[in-house]
Order: structure tokens, then C-alpha cells, then sequence
């Protein structure tokens, strides 16, 4: 679970933007099946029940109805009956009953089955109490077992699928070409068959999942794209130092020279931007100590350092916004309710201090420009790297 929580937080924006699209597609084809399921019931209410059927000359194609609506007959062989259990370490998590009908040209030793029904405690305990509601009046089958009619759906197995495999296969059992799983109606056919879903509501909530995904992918995309910015900063940074540390102004200390004159005995470059262009000709064959310990610590910087690294040097921004992705989102999910009111309000305030942050930006720069404040280091960064130098050389000399 970690591993995919880990794999969730370091995806890439696109990943994001592909997840909510497919959601939106997936909802509306959720939508529709639900609508025609909808539909169907309906319209199996408004027939008559199906005639019934031996489960030996039961045929799925012909024999399912509306909504999936079966009116089988057959009798229950209680030799291959069995008890499912569903233990986790040890313990049972869950448990029901697997009944075993077969039709009444089977007899008692023929291994394929037609049908089973699964039942909870709860319903097999109401199928024995009320198991001559059931029973077809005065007919039985070649070897005198009772015959039963059930009206309800095909379904399948569920959770139970491998218990169920597991069962057929101690006892050796195989499943007959038009076998299937019925559910019958136990609270009758019109309860059985009445719809009980909310088809907008479902697209509603994996709209909202759509929605968070998009967010989120907004998110990515901005602290990408931050993270660049911060890149191309330390890159401007480092070149601007190599330059300097190149140049008259530089070495006029170590040459001797007074106000930064540099030495007559040595040739040297008649401009400044001369001087760049020979620093960054030789910079392949000799790079700086700056450079040599901004290419050295490349490897070990944010892009390549572990998770919880790169998350306690994030901004505090970003840890705000990976904290309620990790407890927030997965209560938005499950909790439909939760999730349509608190994913509004943390949207608008992100929008909020987004629009905050961009206009301290703005007035922090004006101050900037007229001097009321000093520049940071990303704003040095990002003036032309040559001018600044020429005017540090203009005021020394």
C-alpha cells in the first residue's frame, strides 16, 4: 500500500490528466449501463412471471429473461452441498452456503452440475423455514428427491468465485455447458426487480473523482514547471559566477593591480564580454570550483534525492498540498458526501493563495525596481549576467 501511495505522489502531471479522462468515460458508460438495467427491470415488472424450466433442458440464451430473470426447476442434491469459509489468518471473515442443483434427468451420482445458489446464514436459514413455499406440490424426481422452483437472476459467484472453484474441485464436479448462478427473489419478484440505484448520482461521484484528478494534475503540472524555473535560476547562477570569477575584476587582487586595473604585463581582453567569451570556450577543459560543485551535487540534488528528502525541502506549500492529498483524498472517495464539500472549499482556497502569492510577487518587485527593497538572489539570477558585471567594473574603476 505504501509502495502505491509513493508511486501516486511522484506521477507526473500527465499521468493525472489521463486518470481523470478516463474516468470521464468510464462514468458515462457506468451511466448508460445503469440507465438500460433501469430500463430493463421495468419492463421484466411490467410481464408476467417466466414459465419455468428443468434445469435439464435449461438453455442460457433462449431461457434469460429481462434483467436477467430465471424461473428454473430442479432438485437440490445434498451430497455436494458445502459450507464456504473465507478465513484471514486464521479467522473466518466470511462464510456461506453453496447449494447444488441439478435437473430431473440427473440422478445422484452425476457430477455436473446445473446450477448452484449461494445463501448467507440469514437466508438459509429463511430458505428451511420457508422451504415449502418453494416445493412444487406432488412432484418428484427419478430417485424421489423434492423439486423446487426459483424465481430470480443470474448472477455470479462474487467473492465466493474461488471457494466455489475450490469446492467443484474437492469434490470433483464440473459445471454443465449452460450452468449458472441464481439468486431467487426471497423477498419476492417485485422487490427483486425494482431498481434501487441512482444512475446520476453514480456519474455525479465519479465526476468528482474526475475533478480531483484534474486538480491534482494542475498541481503537478505548476510545481513541474516551479521546479524548472528554480533549475534555470541556479544554472544562471552558477554561469554568472564562473564568469566573474574569470574576469579583471577578479583577479585583480592576485595580479597586484590597484581599483581593479588589471596587470599591464598580462594580455587580457579588451571587454568584459570578451572575457565571457573565452570563459565559456575553456569551461569543458576547466570548469570553476562553483561549477565543478554545482555539477557534483547535480546527482545529489532534489531530483535525484529520496521522497522524504525532497518533501522536507519542499515548499511549505507543497507539503500542505501532499498532506491532504495522502488523508484527505482517500475520505473524499469513500465518503461521497465529505468529498462534495470539502474538495469546493480547498479548491478556492488554493486559487486564493495562489492569486495572494502572485500579487505579493508583483509588489515585492515593485519595491524591488525602485529600490526600497533589496533584490533577491532569483532576481540577480535572472538580469543579464554581463551588464551587471560591466556595471560592477564601471564603479570600481
Amino acid at each position: 500500500m505504501g509502495r502505491l501511495i509513493y508511486l501516486f505522489l511522484i506521477a507526473p502531471w500527465w499521468v493525472y490528466a489521463a486518470a481523470a479522462a478516463g474516468f470521464l468515460y468510464l462514468s458515462e458508460q457506468v451511466y448508460q449501463n445503469e440507465l438500460k438495467e433501469q430500463a430493463d427491470a421495468t419492463a421484466a415488472l411490467a410481464q408476467p412471471v417466466p414459465g419455468r424450466v428443468d434445469l435439464s433442458a435449461f438453455d442460457r440464451q433462449s431461457d434469460v429473461g429481462l434483467a436477467d430473470e430465471v424461473h428454473i426447476g430442479g432438485w437440490i442434491n445434498t451430497d455436494f452441498n458445502y459450507h464456504l469459509r473465507k478465513t484471514k489468518k486464521g479467522r473466518v471473515r466470511t462464510e456461506g452456503y453453496m447449494y447444488v442443483l441439478q435437473g430431473a434427468a440427473d440422478t445422484s451420482s452425476t457430477k455436473q452440475v446445473r446450477a448452484i445458489i449461494l445463501m448467507s446464514e440469514r437466508e438459509k436459514a429463511d430458505f428451511i423455514s420457508r422451504i415449502s413455499e418453494f416445493q412444487v406440490p406432488g412432484k418428484l424426481d427419478e430417485t424421489g428427491h423434492s423439486y423446487f422452483a426459483f424465481n430470480g437472476v443470474r448472477t455470479n459467484a462474487g467473492s465466493f468465485s474461488d471457494l466455489v472453484e475450490d469446492a467443484f474441485k474437492e469434490q470433483g464436479l464440473t459445471k454443465g455447458p449452460d450452468f449458472i448462478v441464481v439468486e431467487p427473489f426471497w423477498e419476492g419478484r417485485e422487490k427483486g426487480l425494482t431498481y434501487a440505484g441512482d444512475p446520476q448520482r453514480l456519474r455525479g461521484n465519479l465526476w468528482k473523482l474526475s475533478g480531483v484528478l484534474l486538480v491534482l494534475a494542475a498541481i503537478k503540472f505548476g510545481l513541474a514547471r516551479r521546479s524548472k524555473q528554480r533549475q534555470s535560476e541556479r544554472d544562471a547562477a552558477s554561469v554568472e559566477r564562473a564568469i566573474f570569477a574569470s574576469s579583471p575584476i577578479a583577479s585583480a587582487g592576485e595580479k597586484g593591480a590597484r581599483f581593479g586595473r588589471p596587470d599591464p604585463g598580462v594580455s587580457q581582453p579588451k571587454t568584459l564580454r570578451q572575457t565571457a567569451a573565452r570563459v565559456q570556450k575553456t569551461l569543458p577543459e576547466r570548469s570553476s570550483p562553483e561549477l565543478q560543485s554545482e555539477e557534483g551535487g547535480e546527482d545529489h540534488g532534489l531530483a535525484k534525492a529520496g521522497f522524504m528528502r525532497r518533501f522536507t525541502q519542499a515548499s511549505r506549500k507543497s507539503q500542505m498540498i501532499l498532506l491532504g492529498m495522502v488523508f484527505i483524498l482517500p475520505f473524499c472517495v469513500m465518503k461521497p458526501a465529505f468529498g462534495g464539500m470539502v474538495l469546493p472549499v480547498a479548491f478556492m482556497v488554493y486559487i486564493y493563495w495562489s492569486i495572494g502569492a502572485k500579487a505579493a510577487t508583483s509588489v515585492r518587485k515593485a519595491l524591488e525596481e525602485v529600490g526600497l527593497l533589496k533584490p533577491r538572489i532569483s532576481r540577480l539570477a535572472k538580469q543579464d549576467p554581463f551588464s551587471r558585471l560591466e556595471a560592477q567594473a564601471r564603479n570600481i574603476r
